[in-house]
């Protein structure tokens, strides 16, 4: 970032007439696609944090959850996730009473 510029993918921040700060990044969603997530706070920096934290987590292969989302699809989700990365044993320890046959 010599010339003042950011590179291509590092999220988009603005200011709004009304004195907030939004930003956008584009990171991937669960389910395997890619979309344009917005976060908003009072000051520039806090702003790009959000985003850092967005594409840090993206860098990680942590999903973004979808807005919206329903708990119950967001248990699933989780469930599916944790039980990629998770023994069976260990599942079952935790929850007996999800019943993984």
């Amino acid at each position: 970032m010599t010339n003042g510029r950011k590179r291509n993918g590092e999220g988009s921040v603005w200011r709004r007439s009304d004195g907030r700060w939004p930003g956008a990044a584009y990171v991937p969603l669960s389910g395997g696609r890619i979309g344009r997530r917005h976060v908003y706070d009072r000051t520039e920096h806090e702003t790009r944090d959000k985003i850092r934290h967005m594409l840090d987590n993206a860098d990680k292969g942590i999903p973004t959850t979808p807005a919206g989302l329903s708990v119950e699809l967001y248990l699933e989700e989780w469930l599916d996730y944790i039980s990629a990365h998770v023994r069976r044993a260990r599942m079952l320890d935790m929850n007996p009473t999800l019943g993984f046959a």
